[in-house]
């Protein structure tokens, strides 16, 4: 008696073409998602420190530029000159929050808060301890309103505003940016990130040429009345 088999059906082909298909697809699917950076240029000039730019896929904001020692206010002049003397530390980092013994009162980048970056690698941590710190951080002119919390009344803003700073100095090499800046970067980050760990962050060296021209503001001449 002939017994007939039913015939099976191959939802995928097989084959070496199906195969390196197969391959090329696991990877893509494992690979982690690119496109998502953070440039800091530093120059070692004291007035021009250096500019930020962010950029995720086609969204990006180009130039944010450091303010130097001649900027009134909260500006980490220690830090600015201690670069301009030993050296930028250039590398890779990746983005943290805030240390548990700075006491900061939020543990995420909010606005007029602080975007901290670590090194990745051992010679990054090098370069960032021949400055005496343990890596960077991008503020504003001020920590309102995130300093709220800590003020139980307005007269004590101010204090607990330098108190902020101070912590903050105290771990991180800091490098400001104006409110308006700040509040641009606040935007786009909360715009564009899914998780702090998607960006990846690359400190490079910039020439002082190039940050002048960037952002050093042109010389008005007025005309004589």
């Amino acid at each position: 008696m002939n017994h007939r088999h039913p015939k099976t059906f191959q939802l995928f082909p097989r084959g070496p073409v199906f195969g390196l298909l197969l391959g090329v697809c696991l990877m893509l699917w494992g690979a982690p998602v690119q496109g998502s950076e953070v440039i800091l240029q530093l120059s070692g000039d004291v007035e021009y420190p250096g500019v930020l730019s962010l950029k995720k896929g086609h969204n990006e904001i180009k130039r944010l530029c450091l303010i130097g020692v001649q900027g009134k206010g909260q500006v980490d002049r220690e830090f600015i000159r201690r670069v301009s003397q030993t050296g930028i530390p250039s590398g890779d980092y990746r983005v943290t929050g805030p240390l548990a013994d700075e006491n900061w009162p939020a543990g995420v980048f909010l606005k007029n808060g602080a975007l901290r970056f670590l090194p990745v690698r051992a010679d990054g941590h090098q370069k960032m301890q021949s400055t005496g710190r343990k890596g960077l951080a991008i503020h504003g002119r001020d920590f309102y309103p995130i300093v709220m919390p800590l003020a139980d009344k307005k007269e004590l803003i101010g204090f607990y505003n330098d108190l902020l700073f101070e912590r903050l100095i105290r771990h991180w090499g800091a490098l400001r940016i104006t409110n308006w800046d700040m509040d641009r970067l606040h935007d786009f980050w909360s715009r564009n990130t899914v998780s702090p760990d998607e960006w990846q962050v690359r400190v490079t060296v910039i020439a002082t040429e190039k940050i002048l021209k960037l952002c050093k503001p042109p010389v008005v001449k007025r005309k004589p009345d």
